[in-house]
């Protein structure tokens, strides 16, 4: 990254790089910071507009829940059915009776009338301030081009009728001052035995309306529109009611398109901050009992004036400034003593880097030694090998030294008794001397037949001995004989240690092994215990024994010589570890019994301190092949 630049220049980068660093934490620390204010008081606002968008919702529902009720109440109004009944006559009287107190008992009735099948008005009571006033039959007027009554009639029970809402109008001129109207009908005739015909109760939604724009506060306002966009409620009583007073611009989607986008993407959402005001809005069905048709909606927007989220950004702003500064200074703090320190270390590391220097010739040198040293490891384990066929060899020829000079020594008077032969059959041979030679012969010829016999079974364990040595493959192994061959061959070393060697082995013993590797294993502990284990005052036994476990052939060899000493037991397999350096010993036997047994044999070997003597115990796996193929498989 810094090629061409001195170590003083990578210094000057570095820390330029960590500078930034620092005004980029403090930025986003002030930032983060600032966040988490404003929205500690947003969250209190957003709580305030969540409560009011829900209790301005709960009380147009509430009351338009009623008047649901009240057009089902009159409709099953005895006297009004009777009224209506079709096998009875028209009772126009008792009618202008129950609607009258209906208007009396019920606040903010406009009008309760009864419309024919053709839309005329058949009966009609004006309601104001709580007092019906029956209206006379020649004012009475046709409503059959009004969308209400066309709308209603095509509602059949027991579905109600609910008109969008909008300004009352009476003989085409919108009343005044405003009356907000909203319009339930049920219609008659529809299978109930009654004249045909529509119950329609206007309703004045202005209080309601008030009640609402009440709500709002100096931290919250209340809108209300329709379902397309127009004003109901808004602090702004020129901007209400432009579909009404033919002024299309009083919209939301023209005076805030923004506003009104993000309302028609979702039913609701809660404290976004659109443009300058934090605003929550929800869209609200006037009714939800499921029994009024259309499903009219508002739209409900509460909203948080610019000026407070101004304020309170502000005020956020602040904190987030002072814990922004307190992290740069800081930082700038810890940037200048990181550049002294990095320089301080520049100058450390060149020093180093001349004792590096140094330091990688010595390592070179110390490295060709490390070779030379593992050569020579090499070359002492394979002459530690060879001095031990040798010394087999040299035990073969000792004990091959007795049977074959005995049978020299028979044949040679075999020959003497012959010659006397000769010279007995020239003067005269006699039974006597034939019976004597005879005899001679049968002793001579048995005695040469023992010795010969004795030759040939050392031979044949030599034989099989050195065939195992350059075995390396797993084979089945009568471990007896193996062993038996392996003492054979060391015996006179044996017996000139005076150390008595037992073989406790079944002759049936079978172990799945390298034979030769296994042989030459033995074969070094045995000579360790000898060599270790004993002096010429101190005579003994050594104990070659095998145990059959769950998956693993167990073979010890237990001594009872002078035993290993107890700082020896960590370091005994290491390379070079012996106590005999002044008799010549090397110090890799043990070692390369343990490289022998974990590597090549896939087994285990640990050795133990006795009461009186040593023990080392070999443990081999009942079926190594798996080991071996896994072993090939990392290799």
């Amino acid at each position: 990254m810094f090629t061409g630049i001195d170590g003083k220049g990578r210094v000057r980068l570095n820390s330029l790089v960590l500078l930034i660093a620092v005004l980029t934490l403090a930025v986003l620390s002030a930032l983060l910071i600032y966040n988490i204010q404003v929205s500690g008081k947003n969250r209190s606002l957003i709580a305030k507009q969540s409560d009011v968008a829900h209790r301005t919702g709960l009380m147009v529902v509430q009351e338009l829940g009623e008047l649901e009720d009240f057009i089902r109440m009159l409709s099953i109004n005895g006297v009004i059915q009777q009224s209506l009944a079709i096998d009875k006559p028209f009772n126009r009287f008792a009618m202008q009776d129950e609607f009258s107190k209906l208007g009396e008992h019920i606040d903010n009735l406009l009008q309760v009338r009864w419309l024919d099948g053709q839309g005329n008005e058949q009966v009609r009571v004006d309601v104001e301030a709580q007092r019906a006033f029956i209206i006379d039959r020649d004012e009475l007027q046709y409503k059959g081009d009004r969308y209400y009554f066309q709308e209603g009639m095509t509602v059949t029970p027991p579905l109600v009728y609910l008109s969008p809402i909008d300004l009352n109008v009476e003989h085409q001129q919108i009343v005044i001052p405003f009356e907000p109207t909203v319009r339930i009908s049920l219609q008659t005739g529809a299978g109930d035995g009654l004249r045909k015909g529509l119950l329609i109760i206007n309703y004045n939604l202005g209080p309601l309306l008030a009640r609402v724009a009440k709500l709002s506060n100096a931290e919250t306002q209340v809108e209300i529109t329709n379902e397309a966009g127009y004003w109901l409620v808004n602090p702004n009583d020129e901007k209400k009611w432009g579909l009404d007073l033919a002024n299309p611009n009083m919209n939301i989607s023209q005076l805030n398109p923004l506003l009104w986008q993000h309302m028609t993407q979702a039913n609701y959402f809660i404290g976004q901050q659109i443009g300058a005001r934090l605003i929550s809005y929800q869209l609200e069905s006037l009714t939800n009992t499921g029994g009024v048709w259309p499903d009219r909606k508002v739209n409900i927007v509460v909203s948080t004036d610019a000026a407070i989220v101004k304020s309170v950004q502000q005020q956020a702003s602040w904190p987030a400034i002072i814990a922004g500064g307190i992290i740069f200074v800081l930082g700038l703090g810890f940037v200048v003593r990181d550049y002294f320190s990095r320089m301080s270390i520049l100058a450390l590391s060149n020093r180093l880097k001349e004792d590096r220097d140094a330091l990688a010739a010595m390592n070179q040198r110390l490295d060709t030694n490390l070779r030379q040293m593992n050569l020579i490891k090499d070359d002492l384990a394979e002459s530690k090998r060879l001095s031990s066929l040798g010394m087999m060899v040299a035990g073969i020829s000792h004990e091959m030294n007795t049977p074959v000079g005995g049978a020299i020594l028979t044949v040679s008077e075999i020959k003497q008794e012959y010659q006397k032969l000769q010279v007995s059959l020239q003067r005269g041979l006699t039974r006597k001397v034939l019976d004597d030679f005879m005899q001679h012969m049968q002793a001579s010829i048995e005695l040469t037949e023992r010795n010969l016999t004795q030759a040939n079974t050392i031979i044949q364990s030599f034989k099989r001995l050195t065939l195992t040595r350059v075995e390396d493959e797993f084979i089945q192994i009568p471990l007896k004989q193996l062993v038996d061959d392996m003492v054979r061959g060391l015996m006179p070393l044996i017996k000139k240690s005076n150390v008595v060697v037992s073989v406790d082995i079944d002759d049936n013993v079978r172990v799945l092994s390298q034979p030769g590797v296994l042989s030459q294993v033995l074969q070094n502990l045995l000579l360790n215990a000898v060599e270790h284990g004993f002096n010429e005052t101190i005579h003994g036994h050594i104990r070659i024994r095998y145990r059959s476990l769950l998956r693993h052939h167990a073979i010890s060899v237990i001594d009872d010589g002078c035993g290993i000493p107890e700082h020896l037991i960590e370091s005994l397999f290491d390379p070079f570890v012996t106590t005999r350096r002044d008799k010549k010993h090397t110090g890799l036997g043990l070692h390369l019994v343990f490289q022998w047994v974990t590597q090549c044999l896939y087994g285990e070997i640990k050795v133990e301190r006795l009461k009186i003597g040593s023990s080392f115990e070999i443990s081999l796996p009942v079926d190594p092949v798996p080991y071996a193929q896994a072993h090939a498989r990392d290799r």
